[in-house]
């Protein structure tokens, strides 16, 4: 922290939001003490920011209701499971709903913590509310200057984005070789 601030990346964002919790627990919908809210992911601190979750556990003792316990739960074991599921992807990225970036593979782009919600390819999938799936050409600053990328989303069902994408030249580089190959 700087200054008794928390970043905003290590900030926890409940989707449902700490009143919805405690009003279901109060409302004793919550009908097991395994009912668990989670943030959206968070960056833990280290040369390398490392994506985690943060829960909202809450703790019933007989009829009352005295906290929660938070743990912090790294997602470092699903994230090389996302990545083993697309073995032949240029680049895998995990975006948030509200466009961050919270893991990649992607060494030359945007560091883990990063607002993508200006890219064209996150905005489609902001837009779509998780109801669709698609696949698109759009641009990403590299050095300073666009280049184009072909990319597409699959939206989990915690509401997040795994981005699958290379450069357009990469994709159609195969193509073109037997283009050229099947010419001279």
């Amino acid at each position: 922290t700087r200054g008794g601030q928390v970043p905003p990346s290590r900030r926890p964002l409940f989707l449902e939001g700490r009143r919805e919790a405690a009003e279901a627990v109060a409302d004793h919908r919550a009908e097991t003490p395994e009912v668990a809210t989670a943030s959206l992911p968070v960056l833990l601190p280290g040369e390398v920011p490392r994506p985690a979750l943060v829960l909202s556990a809450p703790v019933l003792a007989g009829a009352s209701f005295p906290g929660v316990v938070p743990p912090t739960v790294a997602l470092q074991v699903i994230w090389v499971d996302v990545v083993r599921h697309y073995p032949s992807a240029h680049r895998i990225a995990g975006v948030d709903p509200r466009g961050i970036l919270f893991a990649s593979t992607d060494t030359d782009g945007d560091p883990p913590g990063s607002d993508l919600s200006h890219v064209h390819l996150v905005r489609s999938f902001r837009s779509s509310q998780g109801r669709s799936i698609e696949t698109r050409p759009f641009e990403l600053q590299r050095q300073g200057k666009p280049v184009t990328h072909l990319g597409s989303y699959e939206v989990t069902a915690q509401g997040w984005a795994i981005l699958v994408y290379a450069r357009d030249q990469e994709v159609y580089l195969p193509v073109s070789s037997m283009v050229q190959s099947t010419l001279f």
